[in-house]
C-alpha cells in the first residue's frame, strides 16, 4: 500500500499499470480533453478498458469519451442527476489473477493528474486482493441500467451540444471551473513539463517516422562528429562547418536556420576576432556543464553571447546541437508560442536569456528528462538526445 499525495507520483504509478496490467476499470466522475496527452496516452499500453463516467455539470468532454472508444473501452453513462453527484474516482487494473487499485480524489483529467492538490491510495498485490474484490463487487451496482447507460453516439450528440452551452456560458463570467481550464491547456503542449519517458519517446518517434526518416537524429549524430567541443576558430575558417553552425537552409536548417539574414552568418564566417573569441569561450564554457545545471554559470555566458546581438533564438540553435542531452533550440516562432502557453508568458520570453533558462529548467525538472537511460539501442539514442528532440513534438 502507498499513500500518493503528489501528482508525479500519480502519474508515474498509473503508467506503470497500464504498462504491466491488461485491463484496467474505471469509474470516474468525469474525464478531461485527450488533447493535453496526459494521462489518456498511457492507456494506449492496455488491452481493455470499461469505464463508467460522470457527466454532472456537463464537465465530462466528449473529445475524452470519443478517445475512449477509439480506444476498445466499454463506456457507460451516469447521466446528470441534480440530486446527487456520482463523485468517484477509482482505477483497477487487472492481469489474470493479479490486481491493482487506485482510489482516491484524481479524476481522468489533466487536472487531477497533473496539476490539482490530490491525494490517492494505491493498493497492489495479493494482500490487499480482498480489499480490491470487496470494491469491485460494490462498484457492479454502477453498470446496472438503473444506475448508468450505454454509451451511444446519439447520446453523446445531445451531450455534445450541453457541453458547448456550458463553454459559451462559461466564457461569460471570471469565475473558470477545472472543465474550461482543462480545455485551455489542451491548445497548450503543457504536458511536456508532466510526461513520464515512454510517452515522450512515442511522440518523437512518431514525428521522426512522419517525417519519412531518422534525419533529425542524423543531424545530431553529425554535428557532433564535425562540432566536437571544445569549439576552435578553425570550425569558422571551414565553409561546411560554418553552414551547420547557422543551421544552412535545405541542408542543415533542422533544428533552426539562424543565419537567414546574413548578420549571424557575418560574425562567424569573416566577424572581428575578439566577437569570434567570446562565442567560442561563452559556447565551450556552456558544453562543460552537467546536470544538474549550474544556472548561474549559464545565465552569466548567455549573457555574454546576447550581448553580441543576437537572442536565444540563435544561441538556443547553437546550444541544442553541441549538448542535444541538456538543450533545445528556440529558433522557430512556433515553437516560442507553443511554449508560451507552458509558462504563461509572451513568445518572446524565450528570447531572452531569463526566458530560455526557465524553460531549460522545466525540462531537467521533468520525469522524462530524469528517466533511467533505455535499454533498447533506438531508444537509447534518442534519450541521449532527448532534449534537443523535443523539437520534433513542439515545431
Amino acid at each position: 500500500m502507498k499513500i500518493i499525495t503528489t501528482t508525479e507520483e500519480l502519474s508515474s504509478i498509473f503508467n506503470q499499470c497500464c504498462e504491466y496490467y491488461d485491463h484496467l476499470e474505471m469509474m470516474v466522475a468525469w474525464v478531461g480533453d485527450p488533447g493535453n496527452h496526459l494521462p489518456f496516452d498511457y492507456l494506449i499500453k492496455l488491452k481493455s478498458i470499461s469505464a463508467v463516467v460522470g457527466t454532472d455539470f456537463n464537465q465530462t468532454s466528449p473529445d475524452g469519451l470519443n478517445f475512449l472508444k477509439d480506444n476498445k473501452a466499454v463506456i457507460r453513462i451516469v447521466e446528470n442527476n441534480q440530486a446527487r453527484t456520482f463523485h468517484p474516482k477509482i482505477f483497477i487494473f487487472s492481469k489474470g489473477n493479479e490486481k491493482a487499485m487506485l482510489i482516491g480524489s484524481s479524476n481522468f483529467t489533466y487536472m487531477g493528474f497533473n496539476e490539482n492538490i490530490e491525494a490517492n491510495v494505491f493498493l497492489e498485490g495479493k494482500a490487499y486482493r480482498k480489499e480490491i474484490e470487496k470494491v469491485s463487487k460494490f462498484i457492479d451496482q454502477w453498470k446496472k441500467s438503473g444506475y448508468s447507460i450505454p454509451f451511444s453516439s446519439i447520446w453523446l450528440k445531445e451531450y455534445k451540444a450541453k457541453y458547448k452551452l456550458r463553454i459559451r456560458q462559461i466564457k461569460n463570467v471570471s469565475k473558470k471551473d477545472e472543465a474550461f481550464v482543462e480545455e485551455t491547456f489542451s491548445k497548450s503542449p503543457a504536458w511536456i513539463g508532466k510526461a513520464e519517458w515512454s510517452l515522450v519517446f512515442n511522440k518523437v518517434a512518431d514525428g521522426l517516422k512522419r517525417r519519412g526518416s531518422n534525419d533529425r537524429i542524423s543531424d545530431l549524430e553529425l554535428y557532433s562528429k564535425e562540432l566536437k567541443y571544445p569549439f576552435s576558430l578553425k570550425y569558422f575558417k571551414d565553409s561546411e562547418k560554418r553552414k551547420m553552425i547557422w543551421g544552412e537552409r535545405n541542408q542543415y536548417d533542422a533544428y533552426g536556420n539562424v543565419g537567414a539574414k546574413g548578420t549571424f552568418k557575418g560574425l562567424i564566417k569573416s566577424g572581428p576576432l575578439a566577437k569570434q573569441n567570446i562565442v567560442i569561450k561563452a559556447i565551450n564554457n556552456i558544453s562543460k556543464l552537467n546536470h544538474p545545471l549550474d544556472c548561474d554559470k549559464l545565465r552569466t555566458n548567455l549573457n555574454t553571447l546576447t550581448k553580441l546581438g543576437f537572442t536565444m533564438k540563435v544561441w538556443g540553435r547553437l546550444l541544442a546541437i553541441t549538448r542535444p542531452d541538456l538543450f533545445c533550440t528556440v529558433s522557430s516562432e512556433n515553437v516560442r508560442v507553443s511554449l508560451a502557453e507552458v509558462l504563461n508568458k509572451p513568445h518572446k520570453y524565450f528570447e531572452t536569456v531569463d526566458g530560455y533558462i526557465a524553460l531549460i529548467k522545466l525540462i531537467h525538472r521533468s520525469p522524462w528528462f530524469n528517466s533511467k537511460k533505455p535499454i533498447s539501442s533506438y531508444e537509447r539514442k534518442v534519450w541521449d538526445k532527448r532534449v534537443a528532440l523535443i523539437d520534433v513534438i513542439l515545431y
